[in-house]
């Protein structure tokens, strides 16, 4: 059951860039508490240190380097701190954090070692609200309780038992965790669950703690209709489960999939915000569609199409699929006409020659003789759970782009979790299409 004072808060990398970050962080935290909340706290590695870490993990940089970056960048941001006594405390927390690295690098520890970021973050902050008289704890995912498969996929139901477990008994101080990695349920080392992965720590803890809500702080106050960077639009102020899902699983970084499910099953709100009071969208069983409106977001981005072309290509098409699925590919699209198998896959930039020649070898080798080709595509999907319930939408959308001289390249439609429309055009032509939907429809 919700516990109507706790609130759970997933801070980003991008909220962390310096001082007055962490003084943000610490002061919205604050005014949950005069309000009443009970706040818990998941932090993601400050802005730009993942990525350092990464790099000396793979020999791009010397770990004296990367400790002397780290700690010039945390004393420019502890310099600030006016309580002599609370910087030096956080002063020689972080120094021993950053002391351990060598040692985690050499033991070959890499996921322990990718994760330190998130433990500097939750010092950080610790600290920041320390100087507003508030009492927090710190703990990595891993020693949380969130517990992952050797793939790094979180156990749901185990997590949440091991969190509530590890975590409730600290409720009289803010609880900080670190997001980013888990336990592997085989060995109880440290696993990392990929990137962006803090908003699956901040579900499963929300989850686990009875949050009445999840907050998602961002510098933006909420999730746009269509990104700013294809056109002007507002924030959208409600999403249902099954939308915002149908959103983040083409690839809109506004949430990880998997927190919008892990949320979804527990009926649990998630609030996509700023730190100011500026507005916000609304994640929950209700959409704010309706027949006027039906379309309540548009994702769009660039896919791969790959065509394998062979009269003979039914008896082996299966192949083909689970061959573009190996690795970190994801396939979104199957259609296959006469002769014919077209696969719309995740565009990783520059490798479209590459996928196809790679394939065609691999089918040569078992024997088969198809022409492959592959290209970029703009695909454009728009979801909305009114929809459904309107006939003649494919139609209505399709001739918004016929008007405009636009040819489809291929479609699909989804009526199941969450409505969808997937259009998929010449890659030169997705910004006039997403234009000419905004202007119809928003």
């Amino acid at each position: 059951m919700p516990r109507p004072n706790v609130v759970c808060d997933k801070f980003g990398g991008s909220a962390f860039k310096d001082y007055h970050g962490f003084t943000s962080a610490a002061e919205y935290l604050s005014r949950q508490i005069n309000d009443g909340y009970s706040p818990v706290a998941v932090v993601s590695a400050p802005s730009g240190v993942s990525n350092l870490l990464i790099d000396s993990m793979d020999g791009r940089r010397k770990i004296g380097d990367l400790k002397g970056e780290l700690h010039a960048n945390y004393n420019q941001i502890l310099e600030n701190v006016a309580d002599g006594m609370e910087r030096k405390l956080a002063v020689k927390e972080i120094e021993k954090e950053l002391s351990l690295m060598e040692g985690i690098l050499a033991e070959r520890d890499y996921d322990r070692f990718l994760a330190l970021g998130e433990n500097h973050s939750g010092i950080l902050l610790r600290h920041a609200l320390g100087l507003r008289g508030i009492c927090a704890s710190y703990t990595d995912g891993c020693e949380a309780g969130v517990c992952v498969n050797f793939n790094g996929l979180p156990l749901v139901n185990a997590s949440i038992q091991r969190i509530n477990k590890n975590l409730a008994r600290k409720s009289k101080s803010v609880r900080i965790v670190g997001g980013y990695v888990g336990s592997h349920v085989d060995n109880g080392k440290y696993k990392l669950m990929g990137r962006n992965s803090t908003d699956i720590t901040g579900a499963l803890v929300s989850r686990a703690l009875g949050a009445q809500r999840y907050e998602i702080i961002k510098e933006v106050p909420g999730i746009y209709r269509v990104e700013p960077e294809f056109c002007k639009t507002d924030i959208v102020p409600k999403l249902s489960y099954g939308e915002a899902g149908q959103i983040t699983w083409r690839g809109a970084k506004v949430i990880h999939p998997k927190a919008v499910e892990i949320s979804k099953n527990a009926g649990l709100m998630i609030v996509v915000k700023s730190m100011e009071n500026d507005g916000s969208t609304v994640i929950s069983s209700e959409s704010g569609t309706t027949r006027e409106h039906p379309v309540a977001v548009i994702s769009a981005g660039n896919f791969l199409l790959i065509d394998v072309r062979d009269s003979n290509i039914r008896s082996y098409y299966r192949k083909i699929i689970d061959e573009l699925d190996e690795g970190d590919n994801s396939t979104f699209e199957t259609v296959m006409p006469a002769n014919e198998l077209c696969v719309v896959m995740q565009n990783h930039g520059g490798h479209e020659d590459d996928y196809a020649a790679l394939l065609k070898n691999h089918l040569e080798k078992l024997g088969h003789e198809p022409e492959v080709s592959s290209r970029t595509l703009g695909g454009i999907g728009l979801t909305g759970d009114a929809m459904k319930d309107i006939p003649g939408t494919t139609s209505f959308l399709t001739g918004i782009l016929g008007k405009r001289g636009i040819n489809i390249v291929i479609s699909s439609q989804v009526d199941v979790a969450g409505p969808a429309i997937n259009l998929y055009v010449k890659q030169p032509d997705m910004k006039e299409a997403v234009n000419a939907f905004c202007e119809e429809l928003f």
